[in-house]
């Protein structure tokens, strides 16, 4: 599913399936068929995406100031200088989302969820994944008020990590090309008073 012939077919199905939601505005559709870096489909015929990872270069430290304490304060800004100096923490940083979403997505005590990916999309199946894991309120209130939630399957969600896998793999090399031929010098990390 995740070569490349295949995953031409299926973004370009994807697109199609955009039009349904944006109608007529090119630019939308364009602009949402672009920042699908993986596309798959579902045992139940849903369609998802794993969102392309845009490289992170700026960083910031922030430290609370009292009169007694500056250890705050050296934290951040060595924090800061560490960052601009070191390949190993951008890498990290870096890979840290699709990392967390592969561990989150691959623990089964986290229940998943597709939920309609557009508010204002025609068809039922362009879907999202979502969790409740995190919410506050419980999850029979979502189920009441919103029809849309459809549990994963343990067959779904075996692809979901595998999608999330081959962003991950995707990313690296963009990341380590982005390295060679950048290395640190465009990485902006800088400290600041969030005391307010």
């Amino acid at each position: 599913m995740f070569d490349k012939n295949t995953q031409k077919e299926l973004k370009d199905q994807y697109k199609t399936l955009l039009i349904d939601v944006w109608g007529s505005d090119n630019h939308m559709v364009d602009y949402c068929a672009k920042k699908a870096e993986v596309v798959f489909k579902t045992e139940k015929g849903f369609f998802c995406e794993v969102e392309k990872q845009g490289i992170k270069k700026d960083f910031c430290f922030g430290y609370s100031l009292s009169s007694r304490d500056m250890d705050d304060y050296d934290r951040a800004n060595n924090m800061a200088q560490h960052v601009e100096n070191s390949l190993d923490y951008f890498r990290k940083e870096n890979l840290k989302k699709l990392n967390d979403c592969i561990n989150f997505y691959s623990d089964t005590r986290n229940e998943l969820y597709f939920q309609n990916h557009y508010i204002n999309q025609k068809n039922n199946i362009l879907k999202n994944v979502v969790s409740f894991k995190y919410w506050n309120e419980p999850k029979d209130i979502f189920n009441k008020e919103f029809k849309e939630f459809t549990p994963v399957s343990n067959e779904d969600r075996e692809l979901i990590v595998a999608a999330y896998k081959k962003e991950l793999e995707l990313f690296t090399k963009r990341l380590e090309t982005y390295i060679k031929r950048y290395g640190l010098s465009k990485v902006h990390a800088w400290s600041y008073w969030q005391d307010e």
